[in-house]
This record gives C-alpha cells, sequence and structure tokens, in this order.
C-alpha cells in the first residue's frame, strides 16, 4: 500500500476547503485503509463524502456546460445549489 505523503491535519484541512492538490484526497483514502482509530477514521470518511460531493457536482456543472456549448442550449439559472 502507498504511504501517504500528507498528514492527517493537512488532509482534513484540505477536504474542508479544498486549495487544488488532488492529491490529498487519494491520501485520505490510503490513510483510512491503515486507520485504527474509529474516530479518526469515521472524521476522514465524511470529509471525503463531502468532498466527493462537490467534486460531483463540479462534473455535472462541466458536463452542463459542455452540453450547452456542444448544442447551442441556454443553461438554467434557476434553483439548484
Amino acid at each position: 500500500m502507498k504511504t501517504p505523503k500528507h498528514s492527517l491535519r493537512k488532509i482534513v484541512s484540505f477536504l474542508n476547503n479544498p486549495d487544488g492538490d488532488g492529491g490529498m484526497a487519494m491520501d485520505a483514502c490510503h490513510l483510512m485503509c491503515a486507520e485504527k482509530d474509529q474516530a479518526k477514521l469515521e472524521a476522514l470518511r465524511a470529509y471525503l463524502l463531502k468532498y466527493c460531493e462537490r467534486d460531483t457536482e463540479a462534473m455535472v456543472k462541466l458536463h452542463q456546460l459542455l452540453v450547452a456549448m456542444i448544442f447551442g442550449w441556454k443553461l438554467s439559472t434557476g434553483g439548484g445549489h
């Protein structure tokens, strides 16, 4: 198993406020595999779920933009998060 290069504290900080280092989420996954402390494991899981939710939302918005560009559609500006 790969040894994470980032500390748990740095990973949690990144997952709470991403600043462009995509390797942090992968390091968090690796830490989860080795973590024995249940509280730390649950915290990592919660942070990763929040990060994945934001990442998925960004990918959906990117997809919508690309489809709109290709087909000349207007994007909806109502509702949403």
